[in-house]
């Protein structure tokens, strides 16, 4: 059997429209050679389950369904592990990829066999201007930074979010991702623990995705409820980054000076809406956060979403406005 070139990795929940329009994006890119492309869907509840792989004829679909919401990252390595491509391609449901995206990080890796993960430039819809083509993080004050720049072609990159093409070798020697993150700095982790493997991160002006972002004020969609586990993970995670990756001169810097910052100025946003519930997560996160920072011991996957939980239990009582 003829080994495949590529497995396509779509994780996605809840937004069945946006799913199909991924794929019908995916469908135009034309490749020349065998791949796959493997759904996985989170324990939908809005039709998703139901969705009919055979409307795309012309792809080969393998649909897998979690018994049970799994979050991102282990919906992520459940596809990961299945794949069987030489090359990972990993898409947010709310992105669709422009008809030459695949061939041209395909040839970026080709070319580069020291860059173990590369991404497009990322675009808002119709627009024709990108609004990120490199991030960066500051391990001083835990800060991340989208870079645009249409003078290089290729820049380095400290993560890759929404749409990122992985050597699957790359992937088993990172032990794919680390589950414990669950959310948010999940990419830059992945990309940071590539380097001990003398692994590259990039991103590359000649491929384009178009970014549906669906996310409002501080990373939280302040305007329902959807997704309020992240307001913990995003100030839980930064703290974990920071004490994986950043020296003793970074921690001396961020800990007085920068970590309670981002509770704070979150806590702010959340504020004007009325939102305790992502006040009270911000803060349940970053007090987590310092127990690694001192202990240097991270909680399960399982842990960590129990401790969420119980506290939007607490919130889920009374009425939250939205």
């Amino acid at each position: 059997m003829k080994k495949l070139k590529l497995s396509i990795i779509i994780t996605t929940r809840n937004r069945v429209s946006l799913l199909r329009n991924c794929i019908c994006s995916i469908e135009k890119n034309n490749l020349g050679f065998l791949y796959e492309v493997i759904i996985i869907d989170d324990a939908s509840s809005d039709g998703t389950q139901e969705f009919d792989i055979n409307e795309f004829p012309n792809l080969n679909i393998v649909l897998i369904q979690n018994p049970q919401q799994m979050m991102m990252v282990r919906s992520r390595n459940i596809g990961a592990r299945l794949a069987k491509g030489e090359f990972v391609l990993f898409i947010d449901d709310d992105n669709e990829i422009d008809a030459y995206m695949i061939e041209n990080l395909i040839d970026h890796l080709d070319n580069n066999p020291d860059v173990g993960l590369v991404g497009p430039s990322m675009y808002h819809p119709g627009s024709k201007h990108p609004y990120l083509t490199s991030q960066k993080i500051n391990l001083f004050t835990g800060k991340t930074t989208g870079i645009i720049s249409v003078k290089e072609k290729c820049s380095s990159s400290d993560g890759i979010p929404n749409v990122f093409m992985i050597r699957k070798i790359a992937l088993e020697k990172n032990n794919y991702f680390d589950e414990r993150i669950v959310q948010t700095f999940s990419e830059p982790d992945f990309a940071f623990a590539a380097r001990d493997h003398s692994y590259k991160c990039e991103m590359i002006l000649t491929a384009k995705t178009f970014h549906n972002k669906t996310w409002g004020h501080a990373g939280i969609q302040i305007s329902n409820n959807n997704f309020r586990q992240k307001a913990y993970y995003i100030m839980r995670n930064r703290i974990l980054f920071i004490r994986r990756y950043g020296s003793i001169k970074h921690k001396i810097i961020f800990m007085p000076f920068f970590s309670w910052m981002w509770p704070t100025i979150y806590s702010l946003i959340a504020l004007r809406y009325f939102r305790f519930d992502l006040i009270a997560l911000y803060w349940l996160g970053y007090a987590d956060g310092l127990k690694i920072i001192l202990t240097g011991r991270i909680d399960s996957y399982n842990d960590s979403l129990d401790r969420v939980s119980r506290l939007l239990n607490k919130f889920s009582r009374k009425k939250i406005p939205g």
